[in-house]
């Protein structure tokens, strides 16, 4: 194995965190990005290195040109007076069958991360109950073309999770079910058919193809909650519980005036701080930007950031002295209402925001924090009186 030090000349918070995002994607021999006081090191195994090596240089040159480097707005902050566990706090939900661990990005979970999971769950629906959220299931699924109304492959292409089958053709499938029994690595485009669907990366983008060439009143404010498996493939960048490949997101999506979708945001907003308050975690709130991965969309991150469009709630993972995003407010403008012909009676343009929460980081950055005994307590003598107050 050899290893490129990559010293970087901007210890910016976003900016490195930006930069190990993208380097997982340049090649499958990167096995390691370590982080090690102002350098990066990038494990390589194979015999690509200089090719490696340039590919890296390109990245760095394209992300100095592209980066902003405007300075998050931190909406709240707070400081945990808790004393957090001295132990392996992954290893010990593993040694309690608390999560179960697959292949790379892939948990289960049951016992108590499942019964913390399902407070949680229970907690954001009644956030949306607040609003009058009325409650849907949507596909694991979502059309190509649906993504490519709002231009999502474009712009986060690294994330896709195709869905296909085996082409429609008798001799074909029974080739292949013959070839896979004699040992065959067969799982090409030779038989499998060009994908019409993908696998969802996200809640909101069902809400609106719902409501699409639809008119609505603006009087009142149409809002959506669900809750379902997304899928995002992040290379080596998965790890642990803290980023997942097939992960579990509740959203409560915000389709209506700006007044309106502005002030739920808020609410929500108020509403995750009294939550984090009371549970004394260590947290921020602040501005954020979308990862997108061409630099193409560099002004659309800086306009985020700049416009306050995304906030995230972020929560310290004591393990490793890193914040880990579990949740995010946004504001989407006109842009989906647009791509998606959603119109208002009274001709006014429709906003739309969403706030998410991905439930299994969520509940894993709590445990960081508390410890497993700390997360009984908790869920056995006051998280009813937190969640439902």
């Amino acid at each position: 194995m050899r290893v490129i030090e990559l010293r970087l000349q901007n210890n910016d918070e976003n900016y490195v965190k930006m930069l190990r995002y993208k380097l997982a994607y340049i090649s499958k021999d990167i096995v390691n990005i370590s982080e090690e006081g102002a350098s990066l090191h990038v494990h390589i195994e194979g015999d690509k290195f200089e090719e490696i090596e340039a590919a890296l240089k390109r990245l760095v040159d394209e992300l100095d040109d592209s980066y902003t480097g405007i300075t998050s707005d931190i909406l709240y902050e707070k400081q945990s007076q808790n004393t957090f566990p001295d132990y392996d706090i992954y290893q010990a939900l593993v040694d309690q069958k608390w999560i179960v661990p697959y292949e790379s990005g892939l948990i289960g979970f049951g016992r108590e991360f499942l019964e913390l999971f399902k407070l949680l769950d229970q907690m954001f629906v009644n956030w949306g109950k607040r609003f009058g959220a009325v409650e849907y299931v949507y596909p694991d699924l979502i059309g190509i073309e649906t993504l490519n109304q709002y231009h999502y492959i474009e712009q986060f292409p690294n994330h896709l999770m195709f869905a296909s089958h085996l082409r429609e053709d008798l001799d074909l499938i029974q080739s292949f079910s013959e070839k896979v029994s004699a040992g065959c690595d067969c799982y090409d485009t030779t038989y499998i058919d060009k994908p019409q669907l993908m696998n969802k990366l996200a809640i909101c983008p069902h809400v609106y193809k719902q409501y699409e060439n639809q008119t609505i009143d603006l009087d009142e404010m149409l809002v959506v909650t669900s809750v379902g498996k997304c899928k995002r493939y992040e290379s080596i960048n998965m790890t642990k519980v803290e980023r997942l490949l097939d992960f579990t997101m509740r959203e409560i999506v915000l389709v209506g005036s700006y007044e309106h979708v502005i002030k739920a945001r808020e609410e929500c907003i108020r509403l995750a701080i009294n939550f984090i308050d009371q549970l004394g975690l260590e947290a921020n709130i602040k501005s954020a930007n979308d990862p997108f991965f061409t630099t193409k969309y560099s002004p659309k991150a800086m306009l985020q950031q700049k416009l306050k469009l995304k906030y995230e709630l972020n929560l310290l993972l004591p393990y490793n002295n890193k914040e880990l995003s579990v949740g995010s407010f946004n504001y989407h403008g006109t842009y989906f209402t647009e791509a998606f012909n959603i119109n208002s009676s009274s001709g006014a343009n429709v906003h739309t925001g969403c706030i998410a929460f991905g439930l299994e980081r969520f509940a894993y950055a709590i445990l960081s924090q508390l410890g497993v005994d700390g997360a009984k307590f908790w869920m056995e003598r006051q998280a009813e009186t937190l969640l439902f107050s």
